[in-house]
């Protein structure tokens, strides 16, 4: 805590002035030193103090309407003694708590006013170290003040108006400026200017109750501190530039707006600002809070790059209402930002937390909560290393999040209808999104929306969906994971991977047990294309669906050594697979009328089939209901395929097509009521065809060299 320059001294010194009294119109000019000058008023009033030394006192009392005071408050800076004051403009702004202004020991030049009525004028010019107080208790009234002081003796200026007013406070060197406003009525205005030299620190403050007020705050400088209280339809615009700044902003109204920018390093907004440079810590958690609505708040804090100091920059937004939107902008590579919306219509915008240099410890967080309907959340981030987590809970929520850096995360959080959300990274990162629609059954436009797109070698991705009408499409062009767990109907799917050691994982369950009107249970699709050696696996489970296919499953693996997997459970189930040369498909289906394709192109020469080693290409079909059809097309190398349909059930169709290669195996189970087709072209191959039952049919077709078949039925 710095050590508060405000005592006792001037009230004393204010206690001892000799009166001076005038009717309409007070001139007092002073020469030297040790001056105190005190007026009071009555009626339409003007008073000019001209004091030129140092240490001069001058109090004004005005009572009535029209009243001015215009005043010159010691001499220059050269007639002071050691004196050289930092100076300060404030416009309806409240930064710390309301110092003791009458109390300052040591001060050079002391101005206190009170004026009330209406049409009041307060201008004062001020060097050496000043203090002025000024109170206003009426309409439109008007303070005008300028000080000039030191480091050594900075200038202090506390401004109180009850009623419509404009305040103007310009200060040069360490300062401290308080704005109060307390209008009962609209067209309050405080405006605070501050600019320092060298390591002088200020510290403005505007506080503005009731009406539509506009506070405004510059600092020029070294470190600042900025501090806003609006309550009413207000405008915030607080402009820093210099080392570690510190801004506060609370609006309380409707057609709120408030814009922070902050220039350089170490910056904060809200509770992360730096206490070092504050007598006092703000009660505020927020750097900009605005209830009402139609509020905007935008914070821009600077870029720092070519410089050695490290940037660390925070900004807390805080916004209840409707029609809000909230823009955070900022360049550094330490960067904070947290924006949490409740209302309608809210958009927040966190673009850009740039710079990835310094350490490895280095971060750019930005975290945005919205709870309402139609809010959208943007975030960019090219800084290393990232997290991002935005949570939504409403209708119509979208969500975009963009991330460049090694080891970055994004986690997204969506609950309601129509939520959207899309997520690209361009290296080694994390993506988690969860998606909670709501199972209304009206079948609308898709109730969830992810989009992940992922560039970087070791990223993952993970996805859930629980609703209807959900879509995940996640892209990856590197060795990367996903998994999707998809719960309700009508989800879909979509994995591309675009690069070896690729992994996926689908899991989609249709709930609950019936759906709306025409509406079953399932319904899910999903999508897998895999270009280079990599495992899918996709499992889905459903009842049928008025007979249409109640999951459906489609597998495309280009690369070799690649495993597909799929296991469904429900009735009306479509699998199909595609992989090239020296790959393995296990495909299981529980149910009836289930319908299961594979077809493996083996363009390599042949190598047998080795599980341990992944060496080889196979088919592992299993279908365990009535009225399956499977249908196995293996084209050249070592190719086998065994298929199971299962002994309970009837009505099942097989077709094996092993051709143009050397070694295949075909192996067939099927109950009463089946039709099996087995077709090898080719040398080595062997076929076994079992089937239990009556009604059963078995066709082999063998051409090439060594072929073997053998078939029994009506076991």
């Amino acid at each position: 805590m710095k050590k508060t320059i405000l005592t006792s001294a001037s009230i004393l010194a204010l206690s001892m002035a000799a009166p001076a009294f005038a009717q309409s119109t007070s001139t007092v000019t002073q020469d030297g030193t040790n001056s105190d000058a005190v007026i009071m008023q009555n009626g339409s009033n003007s008073s000019n103090i001209e004091q030129n030394g140092f240490d001069n006192s001058a109090k004004i009392t005005q009572n009535g309407s029209g009243n001015k005071v215009e005043g010159l408050t010691a001499g220059s800076a050269a007639s002071q003694t050691g004196v050289d004051v930092p100076g300060t403009r404030v416009v309806n702004t409240v930064l710390l708590a309301p110092p003791s202004i009458n109390s300052d020991a040591g001060s050079s030049n002391v101005l206190v006013v009170d004026q009330s009525g209406s049409n009041n004028t307060v201008r004062a010019n001020q060097v050496g170290k000043e203090i002025a107080d000024i109170e206003q208790t009426g309409s439109d009234s008007i303070a005008t003040i300028d000080q000039n002081g030191t480091s050594i003796n900075p200038a202090r200026a506390q401004v109180i108006q009850r009623g419509t007013g404009d305040v103007t406070i310009t200060q040069t060197d360490a300062n401290q400026a308080l704005a109060i406003q307390e209008a009962t009525a609209l067209g309050a205005e405080s405006t605070i200017t501050q600019v320092s030299a060298g390591n002088n620190q200020n510290r403005g403050r505007s506080d503005q109750r009731n009406g539509a007020s506009v506070s405004t705050i510059f600092q020029s400088g070294a470190s600042h501190q900025a501090d806003v209280q609006q309550d009413g339809s207000s405008l915030s615009e607080i402009t820093q530039f210099a080392n570690s700044n510190g801004a506060t902003v609370s609006q309380r109204g409707d057609g709120n707006e408030s814009f922070v920018t902050q220039t350089s390093g170490a910056n904060s907004v809200g509770s992360g600002s730096d206490s070092d440079i504050r007598d006092d810590e703000p009660d505020s958690n927020a750097g900009v809070l605005q209830i009402g609505n139609g509020n905007t708040s935008e914070i821009s804090q600077g870029d720092n790059i070519s410089s050695p100091r490290r940037i660390n920059q925070r900004a807390d937004v805080t916004q209840t209402g409707d029609d809000n939107e909230s823009t955070i902008i900022q360049n550094g590579n330490f960067a904070n930002a947290v924006v949490e919306q409740t209302g309608d219509d809210n958009t927040s915008t966190i673009d850009s937390q740039t710079y990835s240099g310094g350490t490895a410890g280095s971060f750019a967080d930005a975290i945005v909560r919205q709870i309402g309907d139609d809010n959208e959340s943007t975030i960019s981030q090219t800084a290393a290393p990232s997290f991002a987590s935005v949570r939504q809970e409403g209708d119509d929520n979208g969500s975009t999040i963009a991330q460049s850096a090694g080891s970055a995360s994004a986690t997204v959080s969506q609950t309601g209808d129509d939520n959207r959300s899309a997520i690209v990274q361009t290296a080694e990162a994390t993506a988690v999104v969860t998606q909670t629609g709501v199972d209304t059954y009206g079948i609308a436009p898709p109730n969830n929306n992810s989009i992940i797109n992922q560039s970087g070698a070791g990223a993952s991705a993970n996805v859930m969906q629980t609703g209807e009408l959900n879509r995940s499409t996640v892209l990856q062009t590197a060795g990367a994971e996903v998994d999707v767990d998809q719960t309700g109907v009508f989800n879909e799917s979509n994995i591309t991977q675009n690069a070896d050691g690729a992994f996926a994982k689908v899991e989609q369950n249709g709930v609950p047990a019936s759906g709306g009107p025409g509406v079953g249970q399932g319904d899910n699709l999903s999508n897998i294309t895999q270009s280079g050696a990599s495992d899918a696996f996709v499992t889905q489970t459903a009842d049928s669906t008025n007979g249409f296919p109640s999951n459906v499953s489609n597998i495309w693996q280009n690369g070799d050594d690649s495993i597909g997997t799929v296991v469904q459970d429900g009735d009306n189930n479509l699998s199909n697979l595609t992989q090239a040369s020296n790959t393995t498909a296990f495909i299981e289906q529980i149910g009836d009328a289930n319908t299961s394709t594979v077809t493996q192109n083996a363009a390599g020469a042949a190598t047998g089939f080795d599980a341990a080693n992944r060496e080889g290409t196979a088919v592992f079909v299993s279908q365990n209901g009535s009225g399956g059809q499977s249908t196995i097309t293996q084209n050249s190398a070592d190719n086998e395929a065994v298929l199971i349909q299962g002994l309970a059930s009837t009505g099942d169709v097989s077709t094996i097509t092993q051709q143009g290669g050397t070694g295949n195996l075909a192996v067939v189970s099927q109950n009463g009521d089946s039709l099996s087709m087995v077709l090898q072209d080719g040398s080595d191959n062997n076929a076994f065809v079992t089937q239990t039952g009556l009604g059963n049919n078995s066709d082999v077709t063998q051409l090439g060299n060594g072929n073997a078949a053998s078939v029994t039925q009506g076991m």
